[in-house]
């Protein structure tokens, strides 16, 4: 199978898997969210492997799919980056309403930091299309942004933005979401401030 067709599969396995899932903020369908991520692995040159798993990055996290579903559909390479991608609800390692948000996202930490640069990349472009869809009025953004820059720092060193240039360029387009993000949500503090 070419590049392009297993693009294209992966595309209706996301669309087939998000099925009935819409955005929170939004309300779009949700398979938008991972089409303008593998958009954007296209766009920073991380491969089709990393725009398939980018398609599929939030399959086994959100929807029935599994890992050995991935594995056997779209190879191992596509797998563990989907993988590498998975929260640790999704990973089986941790408990909503059981372990807390903070020891949920400690772990997210340490497993991410761990991934290869090109998982890296895409979580960077991940948080970046979500940045971009929250409400800049909701008060989870302030929380969002603080995990998002705890993220940042264990995702990417400056020496490897400067010698790795896709990861490079996932950090520009998260550093710009962050920064629209944090200076909208200032305002808004500032206006609720005055009420």
């Amino acid at each position: 199978m070419n590049s392009r067709a297993v693009y294209l599969d992966a595309v209706q396995f996301a669309n087939e898997a998000h099925s009935g899932q819409v955005r929170k903020y939004t309300g779009e369908p949700y398979v938008t969210h991972v089409v303008r991520v593998a958009e954007a692995a296209r766009e920073c040159g991380l491969g089709v492997e990393a725009e398939v798993a980018a398609l599929l990055h939030d399959t086994v996290e959100d929807t029935s799919v599994e890992y050995k579903d991935l594995d056997v559909r779209f190879g191992p390479v596509v797998a563990s980056m989907v993988w590498g991608l998975t929260n640790a609800e999704g990973r089986g390692v941790a408990t909503p309403g059981v372990d807390n948000r903070a020891k949920r996202k400690t772990m997210d930490l340490a497993w991410l930091g761990a991934q290869t640069v090109r998982v890296r990349a895409l979580k960077l472009l991940d948080l970046a299309d979500n940045l971009n869809d929250m409400d800049r009025g909701d008060s989870f953004l302030d929380l969002f942004l603080r995990e998002a820059v705890a993220l940042r720092q264990v995702l990417v060193s400056d020496r490897e933005a400067r010698e790795f240039a896709a990861l490079g360029q996932a950090l520009a387009r998260f550093d710009a979401a962050w920064g629209q993000a944090h200076e909208a949500r200032q305002a808004r503090r500032a206006e609720e401030n005055k009420s």
